[in-house]
């Protein structure tokens, strides 16, 4: 796992941030 989120980091950093800020934004509507 780690191995693949660190190709994924140094591939396209800017696909892991796109994802973590649907997480971020995901997470306070899953908890409503």
């Amino acid at each position: 796992m780690s191995k693949a989120m660190r190709e994924e980091t140094t591939g396209h950093p800017q696909v892991l941030i796109r994802q973590h800020r649907t997480e971020k934004e995901l997470v306070p509507i899953a908890a409503r």
